[in-house]
């Protein structure tokens, strides 16, 4: 534990995984407070990981075939549309 890359990535494991974890336990509950169903919480999950997928996969991709700068441009409409998608509003 002395080396200070090892705990930088044993932190970086455990933050990643409690998001997972909070998101994946409390999520569905919210919604279903602010009076959506059931279907609605699984199918935000569901996003949720297939985003995480893209997210992951695509950087490495697009770093070895082209600037990755082209992440910031992608990642606002996808922002907007879950924001808008998840506040409530029918």
């Amino acid at each position: 534990m002395s080396e200070k890359s090892f705990v930088l990535l044993i932190a970086g494991y455990f933050v990643c995984g409690f998001q997972v974890v909070f998101i994946g336990v409390h999520f569905p509950s919210y919604l279903i407070d602010k009076g959506m169903d059931a279907s609605t919480g699984m199918t935000a999950l569901a996003l949720i990981g297939l985003f995480n997928v893209f997210g992951t996969t695509a950087p490495a991709t697009w770093a070895v075939a082209g600037p990755s700068a082209m992440c910031w441009p992608l990642s606002m409409p996808l922002a907007a549309s879950s924001s808008a998608c998840f506040s409530g509003r029918r």
